[in-house]
């Protein structure tokens, strides 16, 4: 009887001592367990991302329209996104010679009912107005689904950084020909995002974009999409 009896105290003394512990525990981190009034919920990734990474700020296309950028632009979309200026000759031109080449390849995931939608934001807005870019547009054959973006300096300023279209060497982040070398391509529901040279070969481009969003959504899915060059367009 007496062993019982110990083992009970012994056993009785551990849920003590552990109920004493759970208390302190509950009292000292129930404010980072979230248990206490007044405890703030982390903020969700995709918000977080949005508000660093794609700022609100209001631009106007080529064809004169205002547009919210992450609001009408980027939400639940597929897009491209690149910088020109259209005063830094040759290679705006190259530049943008080429993403209408990228365009083409794509068939109709741009434009229309398409599920990728492509900008051009100008890091010149002073310059480059809706009017410029409408004229610049043209001059390269862009097609619909391809926007030419402008907006105030600083609201532009803010999201080119915002962006990443930015360097730490101030003489880089001053050359428009280094600003506009990057095209970058992303999914803002699936917060991923990437980029390449937006000089690179357009073909290469286009196969690595469909590799990255995958297959058209309006085409039957070949269960070997991924290494068909069949799904973008052949060289004109």
């Amino acid at each position: 009887m007496e062993a019982v009896s110990r083992r009970k105290a012994l056993t009785m003394g551990l849920a003590l001592a552990g109920g004493g512990v759970g208390a302190v525990a509950a009292r000292d981190l129930g404010p980072l367990m979230g248990s206490q009034p007044g405890f703030h919920h982390p903020e969700p990734a995709r918000a977080a991302m949005q508000r660093r990474h794609l700022p609100n700020v209001p631009l106007v296309t080529h064809e004169g329209y205002q547009v919210r950028f992450y609001d009408d632009l980027v939400r639940d979309k597929r897009v491209l996104i690149n910088y020109i200026d259209t005063h830094n000759l040759p290679n705006a031109s190259v530049v943008t010679a080429n993403l209408a080449l990228l365009q083409r390849l794509l068939r109709s995931r741009v434009g229309g009912k398409g599920d990728i939608s492509m900008y051009s934001i100008t890091s010149n807005p002073r310059q480059d107005t809706p009017d410029v870019l409408g004229a610049w547009a043209r001059r390269h054959q862009a097609r619909p689904g391809w926007l030419f973006l402008t907006g105030e300096p600083g609201e532009v300023e803010t999201l080119r950084r915002s962006l990443g279209f930015a360097y730490a060497d101030p003489a880089d982040d001053a050359d428009p020909s280094a600003i506009g070398a990057i095209l970058k391509h992303g999914n803002e529901a699936e917060m991923r995002w990437a980029h390449c040279q937006a000089q690179a070969d357009a073909r290469q481009v286009a196969l690595r974009i469909v590799a990255d969003f995958g297959p058209d959504p309006s085409v039957p899915r070949d269960p070997q999409w991924f290494c068909s060059n069949s799904t973008v367009a052949p060289l004109p």
